[in-house]
């Protein structure tokens, strides 16, 4: 759980299309290495990051076998946002989900 600001979810490819290298660097901000959000691969097959920022809410999904390949959708005001998030105005939420007990090399040209 992370109670900062959430993801910025106009701009994904600047926070996930990324590997190590972040936009936090420029402003020397914790998890300024870019290395963090990607390195589920190493432990679990999909991470699901949900996030609320700016009163939006919404979710990234990422597959481990396929790290540069993130699907991201908004909700809707009618649908819950995740209920960790409930009484927190911004934030992110993340999901690990089909654990492995081998580790994996990552190859990203």
């Amino acid at each position: 759980m992370d109670n900062g600001d959430g993801i910025d979810f106009e701009n994904l490819s600047d926070n996930f299309g990324r590997f190590n290298d972040t936009i936090k660097a420029d402003i020397g901000q914790h998890g300024s290495n870019g290395r963090g959000r990607l390195s589920f691969y190493k432990i679990a097959n999909e991470a699901v990051w949900f996030t609320k920022f700016r009163n939006k809410s919404a979710s990234i999904c990422i597959s481990a076998s396929s790290l540069k390949d993130f699907h991201g959708e908004y909700f809707s005001e009618d649908i819950q946002h995740h209920k960790k998030l409930a009484d927190l105005n911004s934030g992110t939420y993340v999901e690990l989900t089909e654990f492995s007990g081998k580790k994996q090399i990552l190859n990203i040209e």
